[in-house]
């Protein structure tokens, strides 16, 4: 089981005989049978029908559509009814001031904890004034203002490892090097997994306690992204600290620091070994994030 990229156009993808056949004027036609598959990345001008999309929500393979430039992100998977009213519940826990706060000092918690392991994985140790923060952290009025003072705090300690890389801090449109470039990439990947995760658990993603709910933002799933966005970022940093992953595999300019066509062909192989453990743990948050909310929603 594979990830397909068709990410240069002229692409026709159709569906023949039970399988998925993937046409190139130049470079010939090829059948997929569905089983081959756990998830497709396709970039702009790529021709597929819905009788296609209808066929992928079958079989349960995610799509992801991304532009050249990694910005404005689209994921497709299958749709199910929940299997209970958990989808009521969890109106009813986001509805909760007082619960929603809760839940949400308790995310920004373990997003510390998760922050602090991956300074430790990369031997790193604490920036000054980190346990301090902390310590405020829970009690904080301001919770959004402390979280930002912590993942300072963090970011510049990543760049006193990954300052010969050109990293100076995190930033993020448009990166301006390549480990931000590809922390950007990593996160935009990850939103397919959780997204995926999510909905079998018959969950909302557009509702959550943290981040703000808005017209077309997958708000729960920026909220679960940070109880594993810390093993994103370490292995991305891996790729580097390993030499995989290198500056001469991306190219810069006005529209920011972006992945060449060579670092492409390391990257995304990379990417979906990765993921295939990582969706395990994705999963298994997805599953907590269900039974807390079925318990919050009881008391």
């Amino acid at each position: 089981m594979s990830l397909m990229i068709l990410d240069e156009k002229d692409y026709n993808l159709s569906v023949r005989d039970g399988m998925l056949l993937c046409d190139h004027p130049q470079k010939g036609h090829k059948s997929l049978p569905w089983g081959a598959l756990t998830q497709i990345l396709i970039g702009r001008q790529v021709k597929l029908s819905s009788d296609v999309l209808l066929a992928l929500a079958e079989h349960e393979i995610p799509v992801i559509f991304i532009d050249g430039k990694g910005q404005h992100p689209a994921c497709l998977v299958g749709l199910r009814p929940p299997a209970s009213d958990i989808r009521l519940r969890q109106y009813r826990v986001c509805d909760h001031v007082e619960v929603r706060d809760k839940l949400c000092r308790k995310l920004v918690s373990i997003k510390a904890q998760q922050q602090q392991w991956a300074l430790q994985q990369l031997g790193l140790g604490l920036p000054t004034g980190w346990d301090k923060q902390v310590s405020v952290l829970v009690e904080s009025e301001n919770l959004m203002l402390q979280e930002a003072r912590l993942s300072h705090l963090y970011w510049q300690q990543w760049s006193l490892k990954f300052g010969p890389f050109g990293f100076r801090g995190r930033n993020r449109r448009p990166p301006k090097d390549p480990l931000n470039a590809l922390l950007s990439l990593a996160s935009v990947m990850e939103d397919g997994l959780h997204c995926k995760a999510l909905l079998a658990e018959g969950l909302d993603i557009s509702l959550s306690v943290h981040h703000a709910v808005g017209y077309r933002r997958q708000s729960l799933i920026c909220d679960t992204k940070e109880l594993t966005r810390a093993w994103v970022e370490v292995w991305v940093a891996k790729l580097f600290l390993s030499a995989i992953m290198s500056a001469e595999l991306f190219s810069v300019s006005e529209a920011g620091c972006r992945l060449t066509p060579a670092g492409q062909i390391i990257f995304y192989p990379a990417w979906h070994q990765f993921a295939a453990s990582h969706e395990v743990r994705v999963k298994r948050i997805a599953r907590i994030v269900r039974r807390t909310i079925a318990r919050e929603a009881s008391l």
